[in-house]
This record gives structure tokens, C-alpha cells and sequence, in this order.
């Protein structure tokens, strides 16, 4: 089992029963957790996660959206794109930032081994 002691991850996610279901997988798992239901939450508390996972769909400054300005500013953070949008909306996702999309409902295994791997630790 990798060391994941002090390692962070955030959640950005509209829908508060998402947000919270997978902030409790995560955790259980050993990871901090940080939940934020906007991007604008999260870019307000300058929040520095191991790892993002940010839907695509949000009210306000969308998933896309905030991947494009934390890269334009070099915040270097391993994003994992969620969404309930399907599977044209997914391909799009990976094909314009490069970073991996999940389709909801999510599959906790699924979802722990993507984090783990875009962090690096398997």
C-alpha cells in the first residue's frame, strides 16, 4: 500500500450528495479531503491539493475553465475530470486538457486507482 500520509485531495463538485459521497471514499482511503461545491470556492481559499478532482459542469467558472486558468498561472496539479455529460462530453474533455475524465456514477475502484496514478504513487 503506497504512503499516502498528508496528501490531499480536492473535490469541486456542484452536487453536494457527489461531493460528499466521494469525499468520504476518499478519505476512507487515508487522503485528506477538501470539498468545494465551485470553482470559485476553491480558487478563494488558494487551496494547494496533491490532487484535483473537478467536474466538468459547474455553475459559474466551469471545470474546463478553471483547468485553463490554473494552467495559464503554471499551478502545476494532477486534475481528474469527472462527469455525468457521457462519453462524447469525456472525449472532448481528454482531448482538450490531456488530463483523464471519469464518468458518473463513479466506480470507487476506478476512481482510486486513477487517483493514484496522476499522482504517481503506483
Amino acid at each position: 500500500m503506497p504512503n499516502i500520509n498528508g496528501l490531499t485531495v480536492a473535490i469541486v463538485d456542484d452536487d453536494e450528495s457527489i461531493r460528499k459521497a466521494l469525499g468520504r471514499v476518499v478519505g476512507a482511503a487515508g487522503y485528506k479531503v477538501a470539498l468545494f461545491p465551485s470553482a470559485e470556492e476553491f480558487v478563494n481559499e488558494d487551496t494547494r491539493p496533491d490532487c484535483l478532482i473537478l467536474d466538468v459542469r459547474l455553475p459559474g467558472i466551469s471545470g474546463i475553465e478553471l483547468e485553463r486558468r490554473l494552467r495559464i498561472l503554471d499551478v502545476r496539479v494532477p486534475i481528474l475530470f469527472i462527469t455525468a455529460m457521457g462519453d462524447d462530453t469525456m472525449k472532448q474533455v481528454v482531448k482538450r486538457t490531456g488530463r483523464p475524465c471519469l464518468p458518473k456514477p463513479i466506480d470507487e475502484k476506478v476512481l482510486m486507482e486513477a487517483i493514484a496514478r496522476i499522482i504517481g504513487i503506483r
